[in-house]
């Protein structure tokens, strides 16, 4: 959580893009069809997806973390915005509905496993 807040500043955004660039630059993936730019650390099961021109929820970026315990497999999200509030609700919403179907298809898959 490198913000105390959702709504953010343009510099912000590219301060943390730049950040996580260099870092993570190993795991970049483009998409340019959808103006998306990805990272993943491996180590912790965390996604970075950050818009690019061209996505109306540009300037924006959201995190997803894996987490695996006890009680199953959960995601964490979170997400944050320098532009347009309704066209990054509907990207954080998005990511939210992958996340069920991601959730799903391993719960799927583990059972498939105990059989």
């Amino acid at each position: 959580m490198p913000y105390p807040q959702a709504r953010i500043t343009s510099d912000e955004w590219q301060q943390y893009f730049s950040e996580v660039s260099s870092k993570h630059a190993a795991s970049r993936r483009e998409f340019p069809a959808e103006h998306l730019v990805v990272f993943e650390d491996r180590a912790t099961y965390t996604a970075y997806a950050f818009t690019q021109p061209g996505h109306a929820a540009y300037p924006s970026w959201i995190t997803r973390h894996v987490l695996r315990d006890n009680a199953g497999v959960k995601v964490r999200q979170i997400g944050y915005f320098a532009g347009d509030e309704e066209s990054f609700a509907k990207l954080f919403e998005a990511y939210q509905q992958l996340n069920g179907q991601m959730l799903e298809d391993f719960e799927i898959q583990s059972r498939e496993g105990r059989k």
